[in-house]
C-alpha cells in the first residue's frame, strides 16, 4: 500500500507533510473558535492626515493574521480588555499597542501536528507541537486558502474541540451493554474529586466504591425484620445524636469566632494569572474584594505591595534563603491552577 500523496519521509526521521493536499476527513478534526484576540493600534495623526476626516482609524491584527480598520465605536462596541471589561478609547495611545478579545462562534477545522512531523505550508516548515487551523465555508468543505498555523497555548484560549461526529455516529455501536453516560457522569466525578474523598458537614471521610467508579459515602445498614422474622428491607440506620452540652457549644462558638477572624484578616484574593501574549510571561493577576466580589487586573507591582501589607488571602512574598530576593508563592494554592488570561 502505498503512502499519501501529502506524506513523505526525510533522512532526519521526521515526517514531512504537505498541507496543501491534506484532505479534510483524514487529519483535521473538527473545532470551534470562541474567542478572537487582536492587537489593537490607533493611527498617528500623519496617518489620519491621508485619510478623509471621520474615516475609521482604529488598526486591528488578528492573532490568526490579517489586518482590518474599524471605527472607534466599533471598537468599544464588539470588543473587551481581558478582564472581560469595555474598551475605553480615552486611554489609548497612538504610538502603542495593546490586546482586545472579540467573543464569536465560528466553525474550523483543524490539525495538531506531532512532534515528530513538520508540515509544510505556502513552503515554510511548521514544526510539532503547533496547530495548523482552517476556516470552513457553508458547504462544510475546508476553504484551504485560509489556512495558518497556531501555537498551542494561543489555540486551547481561542478554540474548543466538541465530541466529533465519527465517535457521536459509533457512540455504543459495538456493545450496546455499555451506560456511556454513566462512564462521563463517572469520569466527571474523578476530575472533579481527584483525591476521592468526600467531605461534608458530618466530616464523612470513608468511601465505598460500586464498581462503576461512582464513589459515595459507607452507611451501617440493618436490616429489618416482620413479625414473622422475614427480612423486608435495608434501610440505612441513623444514629440519633446527642444533645451538646455547654462546653461543646461553646467550643463551637469560639472556633466560629477564629474562622470570621481569619476571613476578616485579609481584603482580597487573587482568582486569576495574567500572562502577556507575546512572552507568555506573568505580568499581573485578576485581584477581587472578597466583600464584595469584584474583580480588576492588578500588575505586579502593585500585588507585591499588597502581599507586603499581608491583605491577599491566597498569595504571598516570600524571601530567598541567604539572599535579599524576594518572589511571589500561592498560599493555600498552587499558581500554576489559577486560571489565565492573555494581555
Amino acid at each position: 500500500m502505498s503512502a499519501p500523496q501529502y506524506l513523505k519521509k526525510v533522512s532526519q526521521g521526521k515526517t514531512v507533510l504537505d498541507a496543501g493536499r491534506i484532505e479534510s476527513d483524514k487529519v483535521f478534526i473538527d473545532a470551534i473558535k470562541v474567542c478572537d484576540i487582536y492587537k489593537v493600534r490607533l493611527m498617528t495623526k500623519d496617518e489620519r492626515k491621508e485619510r478623509e476626516p471621520g474615516a475609521p482609524d482604529v488598526i486591528l491584527v488578528r492573532a490568526t493574521g490579517g489586518k482590518t480598520i474599524v471605527s472607534r465605536q466599533d471598537l468599544v462596541n464588539n470588543f473587551t480588555t481581558a478582564a472581560g471589561k469595555p474598551v475605553k478609547v480615552a486611554f489609548l495611545r497612538s504610538k502603542k499597542s495593546y490586546y482586545v478579545y472579540r467573543m464569536c462562534n465560528e466553525k474550523y477545522k483543524v490539525m495538531h501536528i506531532p512532534n515528530n512531523c513538520t508540515v509544510n505550508l505556502r513552503d515554510k516548515p511548521v514544526n510539532g507541537g503547533n496547530y495548523i487551523i482552517c476556516q470552513v465555508g457553508k458547504d462544510g468543505k475546508m476553504l484551504k486558502n485560509t489556512m495558518v498555523q497556531l501555537n498551542g497555548k494561543l489555540f486551547r484560549k481561542m478554540f474548543k474541540v466538541p465530541l466529533q461526529s465519527v465517535i457521536r455516529n459509533h457512540w455504543g455501536s459495538h456493545n450496546k451493554n455499555i451506560n456511556y453516560d454513566k462512564i462521563s457522569r463517572d469520569r466527571e466525578i474523578r476530575m472533579n474529586n481527584p483525591s476521592g474523598i468526600i467531605h461534608n458537614r458530618n466530616d464523612v471521610t470513608t468511601i465505598v466504591s460500586n464498581g462503576g467508579g461512582v464513589q459515595r459515602p459507607s452507611a451501617s445498614v440493618s436490616p429489618q425484620r416482620s413479625a414473622q422474622g422475614i427480612q423486608v428491607s435495608n434501610r440505612p440506620m441513623l444514629n440519633k445524636q446527642a444533645k451538646p452540652n455547654n462546653a461543646q457549644v461553646h467550643e463551637t462558638a469560639q472556633q466560629r469566632n477564629v474562622e470570621q477572624h481569619v476571613e476578616d484578616k485579609y481584603r482580597y484574593r487573587v482568582t486569576k494569572r495574567i500572562v502577556s501574549m507575546d512572552s507568555h510571561k506573568l505580568v499581573g493577576f485578576v485581584v477581587m474584594e472578597i466583600k464584595t466580589g469584584k474583580e480588576k487586573p492588578v500588575g505586579l507591582g502593585n500585588v507585591r505591595r499588597m502581599c507586603e501589607l499581608k491583605s491577599v488571602e491566597n498569595l504571598m512574598l516570600v524571601q530567598k534563603e541567604n539572599s535579599s530576593v524576594t518572589y511571589l508563592r500561592g498560599n493555600g494554592v498552587r499558581l500554576e491552577s489559577l486560571p489565565e488570561i492573555i494581555s
